[in-house]
């Protein structure tokens, strides 16, 4: 009897280990399952293809159309850094697949990717922990990258952000695992983004530092890597020219203010993903008491954060740049939170912090930025396939934003005005103008060789008011006055412009306007539109006007006189209106105000001249005209 009660209480040992052992197991597999459907929820809640994309598929069908991996046919530059990620989109085109969804489901699946490497590496981070804990921390910091918005925002916009993340992850599953295919996922990320040298660099420097010798390992690693990449050297220096893609040239540069921008860029991702840094702090504190693998980890962290940093941040403000570090920054958060107080409450804690945090801090900042890259898709899109019904010629067009633009004008040769596709621009801009102030970090400019290419459309990407360097450097050229004014187009709520070439440009062209008058109009435009400052915004365009040499200019009028109607002064908006159109017989948006407050007051002969001479300029926008002066919408 006494056998038979011990051989009881043995086996209910056993099952008791064996439900005990399975638990951590389940959680772990039930939160790594909770990050892939939060993952996947918040990408069908961000239904849309980032502007960008558009530039890697325009190279892809330029390709696939047999014009060469180029931006513009004939014109040979490297104006994407995404290689393999363009390849994608060409295997894809070779098996006749649409390539915008091909692009977006490709992020999804490397963002579920990224997730179980993601589970992957924190078991292999936490092996000095117990089993049931690292399995817990592994599904934790799974659940936590996979319900951050910014990283499911840039998994399904169409970019090649997920697949970077997931190869740069699995480089550093590859390097603290010593797997022979290290190389392999270091030579896939250095393809997909040119970061992934620095991925590269930061692994080979920091296990020569530590261990103080040239192993057999990263001399493997390096001549691999080396190897493997020479192809596409040589490939770059027979198609291109050049080593480095024109991006490079385009975008670099250093500056106080630059450094200024990285600052606020970096402080703004730790503020909305890591509570100020406050969720990674334990486990720098504890940085000497890690093993060697999370201290490589941590260091791989602060010094691509440094990177980041210094170049100064990224254009696109969702966190993009931070997002190959997500996964080992909830991992090091969740292994240093742990270190601080080990407990199986404590990750419980951990994370229920974190994910409040997470969801709570960074919404309002990538909404906001969802609906404005929603609403410049949307702009940029309706205008395009407008002009493509009025003018069926190969028209030429310059633009700030050439991604959806170039998308839709496949064969139409397309000019950046930011250098990014365009050589000339990126390697020879002109020099920095003084008193040209604008947020935008592209600032390399050569509107002189703009001009000269005579395009026929110039799209600035805020309508009428010049806002990046490019645009507000052509409004310093009598050339641009004397050949370009705007065109109408019907917008769902607003109506849009673009400037189209009425004249050639002369081809003595210099700058001869101050760079006061385009400061003092986009003053003025911004206190008549965003601040309602009617008096400080009037004030601002006669200051704008006192810097134009010669005649009056023509948005400046336009713009003093919706003033003038906005306070009230009648007559001085009609008179200010009419001297416009008997100086400027091109400016549209004159005739389109006349024609309105002619026929308000009853003066229908006078409203008909203006509308016949509105018709001259712009007769596809006439039947929505009429509408709207008749009181029809």
């Amino acid at each position: 009897m006494a056998v038979k009660k011990h051989s009881r209480k043995k086996k209910y040992a056993q099952r008791s280990f064996n439900i005990g052992n399975k638990l951590p197991t389940a959680i772990s597999v039930i939160l790594l399952t909770a990050g892939i459907a939060a993952f996947l929820y918040l990408s069908f809640q961000y239904d849309f293809t980032q502007d960008d994309t558009y530039i890697s598929l325009r190279y892809a069908l330029n390709y696939l159309n047999g014009d060469g991996l180029v931006y513009n046919i004939g014109e040979r530059i490297e104006g994407y850094t995404n290689f393999l990620w363009v390849l994608f989109l060409v295997i894809g085109g070779i098996f006749k697949l649409e390539l915008v969804t091909l692009a977006r489901i490709l992020g999804i699946i490397f963002g579920c990717g990224t997730l179980l490497m993601t589970y992957l590496l924190a078991l292999r981070l936490g092996e000095s922990l117990s089993d049931s804990n690292r399995k817990i921390i592994a599904g934790a910091s799974s659940l936590i990258v996979g319900a951050a918005y910014s990283y499911a925002y840039w998994s399904v916009s169409g970019m090649e952000t997920a697949c970077f993340t997931f190869l740069t992850t699995a480089s550093i599953y590859c390097y603290v695992t010593k797997s022979r295919l290290l190389p392999v996922a270091l030579v896939l990320a250095t393809l997909t983004r040119p970061e992934g040298a620095l991925v590269c660099a930061i692994i080979i420097i920091y296990e020569i530092l530590s261990t103080r010798t040239l192993s057999a390992y990263i001399r493997s690693t390096v001549i691999l890597y080396t190897v493997a990449l020479l192809p596409f050297a040589a490939f770059k220096l027979m198609y291109y020219g050049y080593l480095l893609p024109n991006t490079f040239y385009a975008k670099t540069s250093f500056s106080f203010e630059q450094l200024k921008n990285g600052f606020f860029y970096t402080g703004l991702y730790f503020w909305h993903y890591l509570g100020a840094g406050l969720f990674i702090l334990p486990c720098i504190i504890f940085y000497k008491k890690m093993n060697k693998s999370i201290r490589a980890v941590i260091l791989f962290f602060l010094v691509y954060s440094l990177y980041i940093t210094i170049i100064g941040g990224d254009v696109l403000k969702v966190h993009r740049f931070f997002i190959p570090l997500m996964p080992i920054a909830a991992i090091i958060a969740m292994l240093g939170l742990f270190r601080l107080w080990p407990r199986k409450i404590m990750i419980i804690i951990s994370l229920v912090v974190i994910l409040g945090w997470q969801y709570y801090m960074p919404r309002e900042h990538v909404n906001t930025f969802y609906q404005k890259e929603q609403g410049l898709l949307s702009k940029m899109s309706i205008m395009i396939d407008q002009l493509l019904k009025i003018d069926k010629t190969n028209f030429s067009l310059a633009a700030s934003t050439i991604g959806i633009v170039g998308y839709k004008l496949i064969g139409h040769p397309v000019i950046d005005m930011l250098g990014l596709t365009d050589s000339t621009i990126a390697r020879h801009p002109e020099k920095q103008i003084p008193g040209i102030t604008s947020t935008w970090r592209e600032s390399r400019v050569n509107s002189v060789y703009l001009l000269s290419r005579q395009p026929d459309y110039i799209l600035f990407s805020t309508g009428i008011k010049p806002s990046a360097p490019a645009e507000r450097s052509l409004f310093l050229h009598t050339a641009f006055w004397d050949s370009y004014r705007t065109i109408p187009f019907r917008g769902r709520r607003s109506l849009y412009s673009m400037y189209k070439k009425y004249h050639e440009v002369p081809k003595n062209i210099q700058r001869n306007i101050p760079a006061e008058f385009v400061q003092n109009f986009t003053t003025g435009v911004n206190q008549l539109w965003r601040e309602k400052d009617f008096p400080a915004s009037l004030t601002s365009f006669n200051a704008a006007q006192s810097y134009f040499p010669g005649q009056n200019n023509p948005y400046v009028y336009y713009y003093k006189g919706l003033l003038y109607l906005y306070m009230r002064n009648l007559d001085s908006c009609l008179y200010v209106l009419e001297t416009l159109v008997a100086e400027d017989t091109l400016t549209y948006e004159g005739y389109k105000n006349l024609y309105m407050y002619k026929y308000d007051m009853g003066e229908y002969d006078t409203a008909m001249y203006y509308r016949r001479k509105m018709a001259q300029l712009t007769p596809w926008y006439m039947p929505h005209m009429d509408s709207v002066v008749r009181g029809q919408l």
